[in-house]
C-alpha cells in the first residue's frame, strides 16, 4: 500500500512521521520534495494538532537528510512557519514542535540562524506582553543552541535588532 493512498487526515500524518525513520539505507532522494508539498496545508493554525505532527515530519526529515528538505523547506513552508511563530494560537506541543522545527532547520544550514533573530522580534515591537517576549527568548534560545559556530553572530545580531528597535 502506497504512502499516499492514506486519506489526508491525522491519522496519516501520524504514520507519516515513522516513515522518515524507517529508512534503514537513507531517505530516497525525492522524499522530500514528495513529502514537503503535502504537508504544507498543514502549517497552518487551523488546526493545532496536526501543525504539531506537520512540524515533527519536517523536523525528522530535516535532521535525516538536512540537505534536500532544506532546500524544499526553505522555497515551500519558511514563511509560513515564519508567520504561525508569532500566534497566541501557537502553544504547549504545537510551540514546542516550532522551536523543534527552527532547531533542525538551523543545523540543517546554519546561515538561516541570523534571518531568525530579527523574525522572532518582530512581535516585540507590536504587542510587548510577557508571553510573547518570553516566546521570542525561547526562539532565539533555540536558535544560538542550535547553531552553537555562529552563537556570538547571533548573539549580536540580537543586541544590534534590540539597540535599533527598542532603545
Amino acid at each position: 500500500m502506497s504512502f499516499f493512498a492514506y486519506s489526508y487526515s491525522s491519522s496519516w500524518l501520524t504514520e507519516a512521521s515513522v516513515l522518515p525513520i524507517s529508512y534503514s539505507a537513507g531517505v530516497p532522494p525525492n522524499l522530500p520534495s514528495v513529502l514537503v508539498p503535502v504537508i504544507r496545508p498543514y502549517i497552518t493554525t487551523a488546526d493545532i494538532s496536526l501543525l504539531a505532527q506537520g512540524l515533527t515530519i519536517l523536523s525528522i526529515l530535516l535532521e535525516i537528510s538536512p540537505s534536500s528538505t532544506f532546500q524544499q523547506v526553505e522555497s515551500n513552508l519558511l514563511n509560513e512557519a515564519y508567520k504561525i511563530s508569532h500566534s497566541p494560537l501557537v502553544s504547549g506541543v504545537a510551540l514546542e514542535a516550532l522551536f523543534r522545527f527552527f532547531g533542525s532547520s538551523v543545523q540543517a544550514n546554519n546561515q538561516i540562524s541570523m534571518h531568525l533573530v530579527p523574525i522572532w522580534l518582530l512581535p516585540r515591537r507590536r504587542r510587548p506582553r510577557l508571553r510573547i517576549v518570553r516566546r521570542m527568548w525561547r526562539g532565539i534560545a533555540q536558535v544560538a543552541k542550535n547553531s552553537q559556530g555562529v552563537a556570538a553572530g547571533v548573539i549580536a545580531e540580537y543586541f544590534k535588532v534590540c539597540l535599533q528597535h527598542f532603545w
